[in-house]
């Protein structure tokens, strides 16, 4: 359950998975445009991304966690929470019915970015390899 809205699943009374599914989401997206703007260059950018999405869910570790729970739900509270790419204040704003779809759409940005930057990659390797600069021949 998210400590700053209460969050639960109406059929299992569990959390949200749609919430944990938007943090996620969030971070890696987030990393993701960080990873390509500004390390273009760097080795091993899936591994960073996903880190920046597990970066996102460490407040709500107190509800996995069987250590250092109350340090956990202390965190998921207050407002350093934010600095795990805005995690308080997405669960502030994310409540009700909307949240599957707000999960959905995040989840939908987060394919089509990393897609992107692929795609993105693979032309700036292949043009690397060709020594084409794109200019054509001028």
């Amino acid at each position: 359950m998210s400590a700053a809205t209460g969050v639960l699943d109406a059929k299992s009374n569990r959390p949200s998975m749609s919430l944990v599914l938007t943090h996620f989401a969030v971070g890696a997206i987030a990393t993701a445009i960080l990873v390509h703007l500004f390390f273009p260059s760097l080795r091993y950018k899936m591994t960073v991304i996903v880190g920046g999405g597990i970066w996102a869910l460490i407040p709500d570790l107190h509800g996995i966690t069987p250590v250092y729970t109350d340090v956990f739900y202390a965190l998921d509270t207050s407002r350093w929470a934010d600095l795990f790419w805005f995690h308080r204040t997405m669960d502030r704003l994310e409540v009700g019915a909307g949240s599957p779809r707000v999960a959905l759409v995040f989840a939908g940005a987060l394919v089509i970015i990393v897609a992107l930057g692929e795609w993105y990659e693979k032309g700036v390797r292949c043009n690397d390899a060709t020594g084409d600069t794109g200019d054509g021949g001028t």
